[in-house]
């Protein structure tokens, strides 16, 4: 199959976009700008940003992308929440856009790309930009190669008008296009070199990408000279991070595998395909559908139909790794792109479809924003079904307390033990936490993922803190350590079942402990 010619609908608008996405995206970024400070750091917020003050070309869970960012947002904005998900809301406006622009280069109405925008504003994507996660970032990367993708599978040209189309002004732009296609392969080259350097997950999207275009049997893209350089792009840029893993023993390999034992059963990979189909629109599942079958069967998508093909080898790939939800939501504002023309000419023939589409939009919006955004005050949450739909969430609360009982623990402890003493977290996050809230600590470490590698306690430490030991380690500690007592149980002030919830404080002695020989015995990578 050759590349089709594909004419751009006409509208007045602002840099291509209806007016009414410009607003999707603009209420999205307020709304989530407003939320920013509501509640406290997640736990990964934290680690993220304790990464990026240890650069590396790479980390035990992650490329540096991510940490990179957020430290770059916490040296120039502070330390705080607010600042590091700054990014995460401007990059959820973009991609709010660049939805209703693929709806446009796929030939869907300006009402159909307005519908897009706002679909996509009123979905869990909205949640994924609340937080400064590395998923916020991989979708973003994944929806720029898919709108770069959309344009490269396709020759666009404007719409022809009269005599006027056959003349020298055609002819420039058949001349430039070239030179055009060339800028989309370089761009895609580095969109997805940075997008590895971000989440080494984009390999998935590459994967069903190059499955969907022999699929569907585009030669014109296999032999092109682009596509050779493009890859080679995103290889150079994705060295260190490589380079960095051999040398750590494939540390992400270690974690992939740790996040599919934990979702193998039958149940759990077609719960996670279900998941990435009608989890993110809730009651509008059926337009994300719709976008798939007008991908992978509609007359007008045969341009496109690698990209509907590549999804679903996502799916099947997702479902063969055990992979979670993740692993194929970078599809999804494509999907809703889709989804939104097959839309559009079903509203057009009924007021009462309208009359049906509205409310079970804003009812979907509306539940999505209660169970995964903090518009709840923080001390009214447990009396809500909250904590029992989104983890995440809670996640973001109780932190400063934590790390409030741990002092007061470190404090209490004779002057002599507290001079030679150290605080052990069972997690990243517990480390986080103690380094951005703790004031009167001893040095803190931690055996979780890449804290292992900043350090360990000094062989002269005699007294340990271990927070949560059990609840991570499994085993008691005086398997370890001697005269261990209890100190403090962590309370979170919200009575929320969060993961450190009831987990203890615990004071040992580590007089005589060989830390040399120990702390490879304490690493964690999951």
């Amino acid at each position: 199959m050759t590349a089709a010619v594909v004419r751009m609908p006409r509208t007045r608008s602002l840099f291509g976009l209806p007016f009414g996405a410009w607003v999707a995206g603009a209420l999205v970024l307020a709304l989530l700008l407003s939320l920013a400070g509501a509640y406290g750091f997640h736990g990964d917020e934290m680690y993220f940003i304790l990464c990026g003050r240890h650069p590396d070309f790479g980390y035990v869970d992650q490329p540096p992308f991510t940490p990179l960012l957020s430290v770059i947002s916490t040296d120039l904005f502070g330390t705080s929440p607010f600042a590091v998900r700054i990014a995460p809301a401007l990059v959820a406006a973009f991609v709010i856009l660049l939805c209703a622009d693929m709806a446009r280069r796929l030939g869907v109405s300006s009402r159909g790309q307005v519908l897009a925008a706002i679909m996509l504003g009123g979905s869990v994507w909205t949640a994924a930009g609340h937080l400064d996660t590395t998923s916020t970032y991989d979708i973003f990367f994944w929806s720029l190669a898919l709108w770069l993708l959309i344009q490269l599978l396709s020759v666009e040209q404007p719409a022809a008008e009269g005599p006027a189309a056959e003349g020298p002004a055609t002819e420039r732009a058949a001349a430039a296009r070239p030179a055009v296609e060339w800028r989309r392969w370089i761009a895609l080259g580095l969109v997805m070199g940075v997008g590895l350097e971000n989440k080494t997950l984009v390999i998935f999207l590459a994967a069903s990408l190059a499955a969907g275009v022999l699929l569907a049997r585009r030669w014109d893209i296999v032999r092109s000279p682009g596509l050779w350089v493009a890859i080679a792009i995103a290889l150079a840029i994705w060295a260190p991070n490589v380079v960095w893993q051999v040398q750590h023993g494939f540390t992400q390999i270690q974690m992939a595998q740790s996040i599919s034992s934990g979702n193998s059963s039958l149940g759990d990979r077609i719960g996670a395909i279900l998941d990435v189909i009608i989890l993110p629109q809730l009651f509008l599942f059926p337009v994300t559908i719709a976008g798939v079958v007008w991908l992978v069967r509609g007359r007008a998508s045969e341009p496109w139909r690698a990209l509907g093909l590549a999804f679903l080898v996502d799916l099947a790939l997702m479902f063969v790794s055990a992979g979670k939800d993740y692993y194929a939501l970078g599809f999804f504002p494509l999907l809703v792109a889709a989804g939104a023309g097959p839309l559009d000419r079903w509203l057009r023939r009924s007021w009462v479809r309208w009359s049906v589409f509205v409310p079970v939009g804003v009812c979907s919006a509306a539940l999505l924003a209660y169970a995964t955004l903090p518009i709840i005050p923080a001390d009214q949450l447990a009396n809500t079904s909250v904590p029992s739909i989104d983890t995440v969430e809670i996640e973001e609360l109780g932190w400063p307390q934590m790390a409030s009982q741990v002092e007061a623990v470190a404090v209490a402890l004779p002057a002599a033990e507290r001079a030679h003493a150290a605080v052990i977290a069972a997690s990243y996050s517990q480390y986080g936490a103690l380094e951005i809230y703790g004031r009167n600590l001893p040095p803190v470490y931690s055996g979780h993922n890449s804290t292992w590698y900043w350090g360990r306690p000094a062989d002269g430490t005699t007294t340990v803190i271990l927070v949560t030991w059990v609840l991570v380690y499994g085993d008691s500690p005086s398997t370890y350590f001697s005269s261990c007592r209890t100190a403090a149980i962590i309370d979170n002030g919200y009575n929320l079942p969060t993961q450190d919830q009831g987990g203890a404080i615990t004071v040992c002695s580590s007089a005589g402990v060989d830390w040399t020989a120990l702390w490879p015995k304490l690493k964690i990578v999951e």
